[in-house]
């Protein structure tokens, strides 16, 4: 579906302030009547259901998205098939379904949709709220609409890569959008493969990816796919010679990623009670390109560092780690998981660890969704050796692998404890500069988000002595405190307005869709809702799973 984090930044939008509000969407702002009128929107800062959802509250009858060649086409190199930019009639794909208020099959929102399911009626689903006939088009159809557009010069943000001044509507031309769309229920397929585990075979790694593409795919998803079948055949290889993990594989080539993270998210809530053992959830989607990136729960953070040790990057002298640094002025970003791919039900509902690790080329964006991304691009522009997609396989299987046979499971509860301190510290001073005081005290969830750190702290030492000592009763004993931990920060009544998602700390913006919005049972209450009372109660909540979370990782008697 997209991608997030340090990689490339496609133009159906992949970011966005605290707040989630965007020039993009803020037609209302000039004055202009969308009542009765088809909008032309420009693909680009916010996840592109957004638009029609904002243009329908505005009266707007239907809505045309298409990509403006400063984004992603000419303005920035040779476009297909001479270079990887999106050409004049390159389409840009994609769902509308409004994926951050929920997941998966919209008549079937958090039970599995299997024969016999239950299912409410489309005008009931919250993916499909609120929604009018949206449809994209190339910028080669949009040239001569937005040519047409005779009123106030757009402001200079606004302007893009054809050769006029972009002006606002009204115009002299008129569009007649008539769309076929078919409704029905149909099955889709995902692929699995369990190894057992050894020693703990409840317990679960998962490496996943989705083999479904909105034309042939080459980018978005068969790289990542292609990740998941190397690591297959490379644990095939290995079973052969009696080998067998300490805990149980599961490699997953998820359906209907597109439509709505459909296949991920219906295996999710169909083995939701087999997920308490789940350790851990690895995403490739898009891995066949130079540049690194990746977004997870800060409690991986040191796993993605650590394997890029060990992986040799092409077209280097060294390692991934150290072209990952060269790539980003000494650093190592790391984006925290927000909306767009398959970790979304097992993290964000489930609250299953999870990683999205993936590679992208420069030009990706114009291939995005596009009939131009097949075998051709990928083999002139993305990755002519497809030495990176080897590359992003061996990440993969070392990633796997280590949380597959750690004796502790390497999950670090402290700096996630240090970044929530900073997280409520922000919230606090958003206050201040939005509302002009602080009308939801958050306090004492800094105060046990410190003691959630010391917690954490402690923890650690217990391991590392455990490990010097071989004690395995202690590892047992230290492994189902740290699985437990991600699942104590979800709330049962799931976040204000969108009762799906459950997770207190991350989720997609109710506004950006993809970009991460931290704290979002506070943002969303306190911000876009004005709900200072509901805050409160989410404050309240959040405050119980901190302390559940400090306790989890302490030891007997400490709190």
């Amino acid at each position: 579906m997209g991608r997030r984090g340090g990689r490339h930044d496609h133009h159906d939008g992949r970011s966005g302030g605290r707040s989630g509000r965007n020039r993009h969407t803020c037609w209302i702002f000039h004055g202009i009547s969308v009542k009765g009128k088809i909008v032309l929107a420009r693909y680009g800062a916010v996840f592109r259901g957004v638009k029609p959802r904002e243009a329908a509250k505005r009266g707007a009858k239907g809505v045309l998205l298409y990509s403006d060649p400063a984004d992603d086409g000419f303005t920035n190199g040779e476009v297909y098939p001479d270079g990887p930019w999106r050409a004049p009639d390159g389409i840009q794909r994609g769902s509308v379904a409004q994926i951050q208020l929920a997941a998966g099959d919209p008549q079937t929102p958090g039970w599995p949709s299997v024969k016999g399911a239950h299912r409410i009626p489309p005008s009931q689903a919250p993916m499909l709220k609120g929604l009018i006939p949206t449809t994209p088009i190339s910028y080669g159809a949009a040239e001569p609409l937005l040519r047409a557009l005779k009123g106030p010069q757009v402001p200079d943000e606004w302007q893009g890569g054809l050769p006029f001044e972009y002006r606002f509507g009204p115009g002299g031309t008129k569009v007649h959008l008539d769309l076929k769309n078919e409704f029905e229920v149909r099955p889709l397929w995902n692929v699995m493969v369990r190894v057992p585990g050894s020693l703990h075979p409840e317990q679960e790694v998962i490496l996943g990816a989705h083999h479904d593409s909105w034309t042939y795919g080459s980018s978005d998803n068969l790289s990542g796919a292609e990740n998941v079948l190397q690591v297959g055949r490379a644990l095939g290889t290995l079973l052969k010679k009696g080998w067998r993990p300490k805990r149980t594989i599961v490699l997953a080539t998820w359906d209907g990623e597109e439509y709505g993270l459909f296949g991920s998210t219906e295996y999710a809530e169909h083995r939701a009670r087999q997920l308490r053992n789940a350790v851990a959830y690895v995403n490739m989607d898009g891995a066949g390109g130079s540049r690194f990136g990746a977004a997870t729960t800060p409690a991986l953070d040191q796993s993605v560092i650590d394997a890029t040790k060990e992986v040799r990057w092409p077209g280097t002298d060294g390692t991934l780690y150290e072209a990952w640094k060269a790539q980003n002025d000494g650093k190592t970003p790391i984006g925290r998981i927000g909306g767009g791919s398959d970790f979304q039900a097992l993290f964000q509902r489930y609250g299953v660890p999870a990683m999205d690790v993936g590679s992208s080329s420069p030009g990706n964006a114009g291939n995005y969704h596009c009939a131009c991304d097949d075998f051709y691009w990928m083999s002139r522009f993305g990755d002519p050796s497809w030495e990176y997609h080897a590359a992003m396989s061996r990440l993969a299987g070392i990633t796997t692998l280590r949380l597959a046979n750690a004796d502790v499971i390497t999950l670090g509860y402290r700096p996630y404890a240090e970044e929530t301190v900073q997280y409520l510290t922000d919230f606090v001073q958003e206050q201040r500069e939005r509302l002009g005081r602080v009308v939801v005290d958050v306090s004492r969830d800094i105060e046990q988000a410190e003691a959630w750190q010391r917690a954490a702290k402690a923890l650690q030492a217990r391991a590392e002595e455990a490990l010097r000592e071989g004690d395995t009763a202690a590892f047992r004993r230290l492994n189902v405190k740290i699985m437990k931990t991600e699942r104590d920060l979800l709330t049962r009544a799931g976040l204000p307005g969108r009762p799906w998602y459950r997770h207190q700390m991350y989720a997609p913006g109710i506004d950006t869709g993809y970009a991460t919005q931290r704290l979002p049972a506070l943002n969303d209450a306190l911000f876009i809702d004005r709900d200072v009372r509901t805050a409160k109660a989410y404050e309240a909540r959040l405050y119980r799973s901190l302390r559940a979370a400090t306790r989890t990782l302490a030891a007997r008697g400490e709190s």
